[in-house]
């Protein structure tokens, strides 16, 4: 349960998202939010935040994905 919170704490968080570079903070993002699906039981938050995307027809320059 540590390394969970430790996982979602703000400022591990923050690590990953210190690029300006979109494509790097996608890669990022997707990275932690693997890394999260797996402590909260494989939930595959990428593949939900990709379909509301692609449902919205935004493109994914167009996206921030912080909290």
């Amino acid at each position: 349960m540590r390394s969970a919170q430790k996982m979602l704490s703000g400022q591990q968080e923050l690590r990953f998202y210190a690029t300006r570079d979109p494509l790097t903070k996608l890669r990022n993002r997707r990275c932690f939010m693997e890394e999260v699906g797996k402590l909260q039981g494989g939930i595959d938050f990428w593949a939900l935040s990709r379909t509301y995307r692609l449902a919205a027809n935004v493109p994914p320059s167009d996206i921030d994905f912080a909290p």
